[in-house]
């Protein structure tokens, strides 16, 4: 089973619910993609750079995603300093000799907000040498869309972790070089 650590902030613990209903737990459940939950509550770019720095992997873990800029943005954050620190993440990884995947952050339901982060989004999709992948489509894109996605403006519901999990599990699994037909859990 090939394993993916998965550091980032609540979107990644699956908050308010938990791990266990988190999009990476249908990565792991409907993939086969061994998931290594490392979401913590509130994390800027800044603590899940600390994170991925001090939190030990299993051996032979070599496969990371990185999914922040949320909290950063609530906590009015400049744009550049959340950029510098998504390129201290890609140092770390090419230290570690870690293959990492980059998610973009989710427009929210604020829509001041979402002004932040489309620049946020634009700057980091340019990013090199990284994989990126953009769970917006599973969220949706339009005010409408996005009012029912979240519980709160910034969490998405139940149903919306699935969705972001069912989208994210067949380019993951080609990512990480998983056969998708075969990786596939019934």
């Amino acid at each position: 089973m090939t394993a993916l650590a998965c550091f980032g902030d609540s979107l990644v613990y699956g908050f308010p619910f938990s791990s266990d209903y988190s999009w990476t737990a249908v990565l792991e459940k409907k993939y086969g993609i061994k998931i290594i939950n490392e979401g913590v509550c509130g994390a800027t770019t800044d603590d899940i750079l600390d994170n991925m720095r001090y939190t030990p992997l299993p051996e032979g873990v070599k496969n990371v995603l990185f999914f922040g800029g949320a909290n950063d943005v609530i906590q009015g954050c400049p744009v550049k300093a959340t950029l510098d620190t998504i390129e201290r993440v890609k140092r770390l990884a090419a230290e570690k000799g870690w293959k990492l995947c980059l998610v973009l952050p989710l427009l929210s339901g604020e829509y001041l907000a979402n002004q932040k982060i489309h620049t946020l989004r634009e700057e980091l999709g340019k990013q090199s040498g990284v994989f990126i992948l953009d769970l917006q489509p599973a969220v949706g894109i339009r005010e409408d869309e996005l009012r029912k996605a979240y519980i709160d403006g910034w969490h998405p519901k139940a149903g919306v972790y699935e969705k972001m999990g069912e989208y994210a599990g067949p380019i993951l699994t080609e990512w990480l070089g998983m056969d998708a037909e075969k990786s596939s859990v019934s």
